[in-house]
């Protein structure tokens, strides 16, 4: 297959620097007490060298331990009693700038170090500790310089993930297949106000490509011939392509629970992913949109036979953040979430349930009326023909699931999930808002689900909350598709809002 550089595969560097109080000469005083012999320097010697090799095996271990973490070989900074240290102490966390993303601080009186060194190279910093952590980040972010603080392992295992996720962040690059513009779509028209505010913002970048083109490169071996782009040789998929969908698309019938539609039309469907990672490839792009209604208008996926929906749900799965309906903001939540979480975000329409006795408004979504109707009015749901078999998790057991067609007359590949598998598990829900100035987080409980033996864009999930019209005002000034999880990320949002300096709203 052709290689993606991924941005859930992106590592944080972390730098811990121990900073090692070696006194002169023994001494007694109002900072300092305790029985002669362990005054001396060659006490402190000894006893710093330990506590630093505890401190590197045992908080570094916790933190290293974390998917996506890299753990650089931790410095011992020798301070004296006269609490500086030389030009040559110094250089060694020089030294290690180019490589790390955040230095971590600890030791007796060590973040008078870690200010200074932040404040004359401009590096993010933390200090491990209730004490030093409210001393430095007091000192540094009334400054405006860029550190954290830390309480404890769970807690910098969280500062660490959102880290990873604002680095990961920068390395998206989106293949946004467009028809009429490359701002929204008629599927998307809640995208965001600009997309390169989300470039300044998040780092991200977009390279656009014509929807046109693209239909017309789903045709093997037409070198020359691609009337969008009559003589060049483009990248039309290949004979090997085509093999390789065909293996494709034989495992994932094989491994799938049933299979009610023809061979060929999932040939189809598994084709589109397999050009659009071709596409990734040649372009340096990791993450994918393309339009839905604008693009269905055109009769071309009509004549093609095949949707994007299975593209979505095979690439999500492999870790590149794919988005319905040419929703850039809703891809770039897709990435965010993630990186974030180690998981393969769904992406749907979600919306509170409205029912009147036991008739459910917006039953042509495949939306129905379920038994906890009677128990609650506190009922979302969130839906697209778009699941995965990894919401769990990229490193857990995938999920079972069926393959049928999004068409009545065959042709679309869809994969279906039975989320009433999953009820009374956790879900976590997240996306920018147009500004690309706020993250809305949402926690819920799945109650069931609906569309597993449907066609058309009916698959989904129902999920309870806390008070879906306190959900529902809040995601009206965020947009319609929100990407979930399995699992509750709240406080990871919170830190993710953190560390990108957005406003986070919680529902």
């Amino acid at each position: 297959m052709y290689n993606v550089n991924k941005c859930v595969d992106v590592q944080l560097n972390v730098q811990l620097v121990y900073v090692a109080l070696i006194h002169e000469y023994p001494y007694e005083g109002p900072c300092r007490f305790g029985p002669w012999e362990t005054l001396t320097t060659e006490f402190d010697e000894l006893n710093q060298a330990e506590i630093f090799k505890m401190w590197s095996s045992g908080y570094g271990g916790a933190i290293a331990s974390e998917p996506g973490i890299h753990l650089l070989e931790p410095l011992y900074i020798r301070m004296s009693d006269e609490f500086f240290i030389t030009d040559e102490e110094e250089q060694k966390m020089a030294d290690r700038i180019p490589q790390a993303d955040i230095f971590i601080f600890t030791g007796m009186r060590g973040e008078g170090i870690a200010r200074d060194f932040a404040m004359r190279y401009h590096v993010p910093v933390a200090c491990e500790g209730m004490f030093g952590s409210t001393v430095l980040n007091s000192v540094l972010t009334n400054r405006g310089f860029e550190s954290y603080a830390v309480l404890d392992i769970p807690d910098a295992v969280r500062l660490l993930r959102a880290l990873r996720t604002r680095k990961a962040l920068r390395t998206v690059k989106v293949l946004a297949v467009n028809r009429n513009n490359s701002q929204t779509s008629m599927g998307a028209q809640d995208a965001f106000l600009s997309n390169d505010e989300a470039m300044k913002r998040l780092g991200v970048r977009f390279q656009y490509f014509s929807f046109h083109e693209f239909m017309d490169m789903m045709h093997v071996n037409e070198h020359g011939k691609n009337p969008s782009l009559p003589g060049r040789n483009v990248y039309n998929l290949t004979e090997a392509d085509a093999e390789e969908a065909g293996r494709w698309a034989d495992e994932l019938i094989a491994d799938s629970v049933e299979t009610d539609m023809n061979r060929d039309y999932v040939v189809n469907s598994v084709k589109a992913a397999v050009l659009i990672q071709k596409l990734c490839g040649h372009f340096g792009c990791n993450a994918f949109t393309a339009v839905c209604p604008d693009g269905c208008a055109t009769r071309r996926m009509n004549e093609e036979q095949f949707t994007f929906c299975f593209s979505h749900s095979l690439l999500n799965e492999k870790g590149i953040p794919s988005g319905c309906e040419y929703d850039l903001l809703a891809t770039l939540s897709i990435a965010a979430l993630a990186a974030l979480t180690g998981k393969a975000p769904y992406q749907g329409n979600t919306q509170p349930m409205v029912w009147y006795g036991k008739r459910v408004e917006g039953e042509y979504t495949g939306v129905g009326y379920i038994e906890d109707m009677e128990r609650t009015q506190n009922i979302y749901y969130s839906g697209h023909a778009t699941p995965n078999r990894l919401m769990h998790g990229f490193d857990k057991e995938k999920s079972a699931y069926a393959l049928r067609s999004f068409t009545n007359s065959g042709w679309g590949a869809t994969m279906r999930i039975d989320f009433n598998q999953n009820k009374g598990e956790t879900i976590t829900l997240m996306r920018f808002n147009p500004q690309c100035n706020k993250i809305l987080a949402a926690k819920g409980t799945c109650i069931g689900g609906f569309g597993y033996h449907a066609t058309g864009c009916s698959e989904g999930i129902y999920f309870e909350v806390e008070d879906k019209y306190d959900y529902f005002h809040k995601q009206a000034e965020f947009g319609l598709h929100m990407p979930l999880v399995f699992g509750d990320h709240i406080d990871d949002i919170k830190m993710l809002g953190k560390v990108l300096g957005m406003e986070v709203v919680i529902v």
